[in-house]
């Protein structure tokens, strides 16, 4: 894998991480919380918002309810967070 391929990476993670934890915050839920609806612990969560770990497809198909958007505007969410990375 080259350098710019794991910088890449890297932003597209942090990004991600950064939206989760603001949508979390923006609906009142702790990272424990959040876990919780995830079915994942919160050392899980926390992973996530500091862009060290990506959720598995099974913890993104819940992310949408958990967080109180449609499919269409977590998709949205996605791509502003990855252009943002």
């Amino acid at each position: 894998m080259s350098k710019g391929t794991s910088v890449e990476k890297a932003g597209r993670t942090t990004g991600f991480g950064e939206m989760l934890r603001v949508l979390r915050k923006r609906e009142q839920l702790t990272q424990k919380g959040l876990a919780e609806l995830l079915s994942v612990t919160d050392a899980s969560v926390s992973l996530y918002e500091s862009g060290k770990r990506l959720p598995g497809r099974k913890t993104i198909s819940k992310l949408p309810r958990a967080l109180n958007l449609t499919s269409k505007e977590f998709i949205l969410m996605l791509d502003v967070a990855e252009q943002s990375g």
